[in-house]
């Protein structure tokens, strides 16, 4: 009997499939032993300098006060920042300690591992190019998602850090003070940020460079516009507790027109989920009722370009609605 007629294709292909299989699980221990000391040197490099390569164009203002000239550099957006920027600027929001290369490399087991292990139980094509695309779009929904909780988290103990460092001037304290004050208060993420800032600055840094740093690092537009005003009020004089009371009435007002935006489009937000969630539950229903009604779609080219051509239409829709319902306040 020739050779070629023992050797079964589908057992090769079992075989391949097992062996990705293998290979992926081990890419992910390799991975996670390499990530694991990445966080730790990374770490270290964020403790001595937190601020890291610095994206944004530097503007410098020169102020007068009393007979006396002051330079002061404020960061300022300048051109649009590249993908891998805003990227990694999305993976700071997120609150990720992994790398963005760290990241994106266990994305890619993920969708490795979910591509061959749905050929693998199904035997068909369709899971190869499905399965990565399910999986990439569930990691920009999450990411964006984590940005999001925590960016609003973010300006709601800012706020409240902002009040207290202005009652802690009030009552006496110095600045450096307040803001050791507002790291022990505060919980993380805003104590954090503000502990570094204080542990910058006894590290022998400057406080205009440390909060220059802290902002870049944040991400906030608040936190920006913060230490921008403390920078250009320590070198012009002034009543820093006026300044961190007007700064926080702004935020507080803006918040509290997103939770009117928010309320005034809740039925949108609901009938989005509604029109997404629909197929899905429509398709598993049906897939249960009648498998073979619906084993033509997986069976035939044709059925398979209408499920590949229905979940691209799904995500179009879905990054549309998005898009309509983003406010930027």
């Amino acid at each position: 009997m020739p050779i070629s007629e023992t050797i079964d294709p589908l057992m090769i292909i079992k075989g391949i499939a097992a062996f990705g299989l293998v290979m992926a699980a081990w890419s992910v221990v390799v991975l996670l032993v390499a990530q694991k000391r990445a966080r730790r040197e990374s770490f270290m490099r964020q403790r001595l300098d937190p601020g890291g390569p610095q994206t944004e164009s530097v503007r410098t203002l020169r102020l007068w006060h009393e007979g006396e000239e002051a330079v002061t550099l404020v960061a300022e957006s300048g051109d649009k920042p590249r993908m891998v920027e805003r990227m990694e600027a999305l993976r700071r929001e997120a609150g990720y300690t992994m790398p963005l290369r760290g990241l994106f490399t266990v994305v890619a087991v993920i969708m490795l591992v979910v591509a061959v292990a749905g050929f693998a139980l199904t035997q068909r094509a369709l899971p190869l190019v499905v399965g990565p695309i399910v999986v990439g779009t569930a990691f920009w929904y999450i990411m964006h998602a984590k940005a999001t909780k925590r960016r609003q988290l973010f300006n709601r103990q800012f706020v409240d850090s902002l009040e207290l460092c202005a009652r802690a001037l009030r009552s006496g304290h110095t600045l450096l003070a307040a803001f050791r004050l507002m790291s022990e208060e505060i919980p993380a993420p805003v104590g954090r940020l503000f502990a570094d800032i204080c542990q910058q600055q006894s590290m022998g840094i400057k406080l205009e460079e440390a909060l220059r740093k802290a902002s870049n690092i944040s991400g906030s537009n608040d936190m920006k516009l913060f230490s921008a005003s403390l920078t250009i009020n320590m070198k012009s004089g002034g009543q820093v507790a006026d300044v961190m009371e007007g700064i926080a009435f702004v935020i507080r007002e803006r918040l509290k027109l997103g939770r009117r935006f928010r309320t005034l489009t809740a039925q949108t937000q609901f009938s989005k989920k509604v029109l997404i969630g629909l197929p899905f539950i429509l398709f598993a229903v049906l897939n249960a009722i009648s498998p073979e009604y619906m084993s033509e779609l997986y069976a035939s080219v044709a059925g398979q370009f209408m499920l590949g051509a229905s979940l691209t239409s799904l995500l179009v829709g879905w990054f549309v609605m998005n898009k309509m319902a983003d406010l930027k306040v």
